[in-house]
Order: C-alpha cells, then sequence, then structure tokens
C-alpha cells in the first residue's frame, strides 16, 4: 500500500528541532493512484490540494511543507515541495 506523507517545518529554526510528519489517511494500491491525489488542484489554481488542506487543518502553524508517495519498504514516488522566488518573496510548488 501507497501512503501520502506530509513534511512540515518552520522556516528560519533547525529543521530537526520543529521538522514534524504527518500521514494521510487514505491508501492506495498503485503509485500512479497516489500521484493524482497529489498533484489534484480543485480548489485553487497553483494550489494542490493536499498542501492547502494540510495548511488549512494546522492553522497555517508551519511555514514550509513538502508532500510525497511512500510505499510500505519507504521507496518514495512523486513528491511537491514549495520553490521561492527570493525576489519576489512568492511560493510556488514543483512536482517530481
Amino acid at each position: 500500500m501507497i501512503k501520502i506523507v506530509i513534511l512540515a517545518y518552520l522556516m528560519g529554526t533547525t529543521p530537526t528541532q520543529t521538522y514534524q510528519e504527518f500521514t494521510m489517511g487514505h491508501m492506495f494500491n498503485t503509485m500512479e493512484e497516489c500521484k493524482q491525489e497529489l498533484t489534484m488542484q480543485t480548489r485553487i489554481e497553483g494550489v494542490y490540494d493536499v498542501t492547502h488542506d494540510f495548511v488549512m487543518q494546522t492553522e497555517a502553524q508551519y511555514d514550509w511543507v513538502m508532500a510525497g508517495c511512500v510505499d510500505a519498504q519507504g521507496n518514495r514516488g512523486a513528491e511537491i515541495y514549495p520553490i521561492y522566488d527570493s525576489a519576489f518573496q512568492t511560493c510556488s510548488y514543483t512536482t517530481f
């Protein structure tokens, strides 16, 4: 089975001190199913539902959030994480 794992921490701190790992309750049969859920954007254009839901549920406690599909052996599949544009102080997410 495959699950979505979310990693989050506070910017400007030592990640090992503020790092938290969260696991979504829904499990997937294939990495492709997980990737489809991970990359879904139905609420706000350019914003992944997984990260949007996480930020809302945690009341924006964390500054940095990444998410990825992980199987039972710890192998990672698709990942989304923020890319910060220092010139404009904006954040977008990319998928691998």
